[in-house]
């Protein structure tokens, strides 16, 4: 007798074969599930788009439909973990605003692990260089005071601390996750009326020269001193031999104007380009000035940021503020 397993037999003419009846309840069930998965399918593809919407149906139920459609669906419906939401506040650069909070943080960079170098009280004026930015979930401003007018002076607190000075520059969140704003637009200020003199150009605060002039050619009549012989020269600058030296040293700058022979206090430093020509003529005598603030070359000024160990949008905030003669003549007392 053979070991292997006979084959089929086949059906004997005249004999009859009983057929087991097909299971019409497991076929039904199948069915069902099978227009559910297809209804649960469609009703994921008919989301509308928004975030909150295509992502409310449940994981569960996406996986009984389908495993793959599922997981393809949730990955672009849900928001990445690590997206940040940055909420708007309706401004940016060369904007200028004010605090809504009091003791509103100012670090030195985006984000709420960044170093607190002080907290701003509210009603605090600040000129806007850069942002938004999105750091924690928060919109973060790259800000400076208004300046300190020359001869004014004050008192800086210890780091962290509530800062009155109107002097300093980091970043600051303009609005809460929720969108409540920290920051709002500010009030236009009031300038100086032309024609601009030293005593009114000293006696601005150095950021609202770009508020209130920005890049627009002035003349000014200025006397031109003596240099005094405890000028300091020989000062040293870590960016002096660079293209954009003329335009960042400023603590060795003594192109300084006075408002008159005998009012040396009150001065004003300007910067001359080396490639434009320019020169001064010799002292002790009037001259007119004319010239603008905002020079196109502060945008190059954050390449010596490594050399200068400033932050590089500073550095170019800074050089905007500098006043860069396009031409200076001699000519007599006012």
């Amino acid at each position: 007798m053979s070991d292997e397993p006979y084959p089929p037999l086949e059906p004997q003419s005249g004999t009859p074969v009983s057929r087991p009846a097909p299971p019409w309840p497991l076929i039904i069930g199948v069915a069902l599930l099978a227009l559910l998965a297809v209804a649960m399918l469609l009703i994921l593809l008919s989301g509308d788009g928004d975030p909150a919407a295509s992502g409310s149906p449940s994981a569960s139920a996406s996986a009984s439909a389908s495993a793959s459609a599922s997981a393809s669906l949730s990955a672009s419906a849900a928001p990445s973990p690590t997206a940040t939401a940055v909420q708007p506040t309706g401004l940016g650069p060369d904007d200028l605003a004010t605090t809504t909070v009091d003791a509103l943080s100012l670090r030195s960079d985006p984000g709420l692990d960044a170093q607190l170098l002080w907290r701003l009280p509210t009603s605090t004026q600040v000129f806007i260089v850069a942002g938004p930015q999105g750091a924690d979930g928060l919109p973060w401003y790259q800000v400076s005071g208004m300046g300190l007018p020359f001869g004014s002076g004050c008192v800086t607190p210890e780091p962290g601390e509530i800062l009155e000075c109107p002097a300093f520059f980091g970043w600051v969140a303009g609005a809460a996750d929720d969108g409540t704003a920290y920051l709002e637009a500010a009030s236009p200020p009031e300038c100086p009326e032309p024609p601009q003199t030293v005593v009114s150009l000293s006696q601005l605060q150095s950021t609202l020269r770009l508020v209130c002039f920005g890049d627009e050619e002035m003349s000014f009549v200025a006397w031109w001193p003596e240099l005094p012989s405890d000028a300091g020269l020989g000062g040293s600058c870590a960016a002096s031999d660079t293209d954009v030296g003329w335009l960042v040293c400023q603590n060795i700058n003594y192109n300084v104007l006075a408002s008159s022979q005998e009012n040396p206090e009150a001065h004003f430093p300007v910067s001359l380009d080396p490639s434009s020509g320019v020169v001064m003529p010799e002292r002790h005598q009037w001259i007119e000035v004319t010239g603008h603030f905002n020079d196109p070359t502060a945008q190059d000024c954050g390449q010596v940021s490594d050399a200068m160990e400033t932050d590089p949008g500073e550095l170019v905030f800074n050089c905007r503020l500098q006043f860069v003669p396009s031409a200076v003549v001699v000519t007599t007392a006012p």
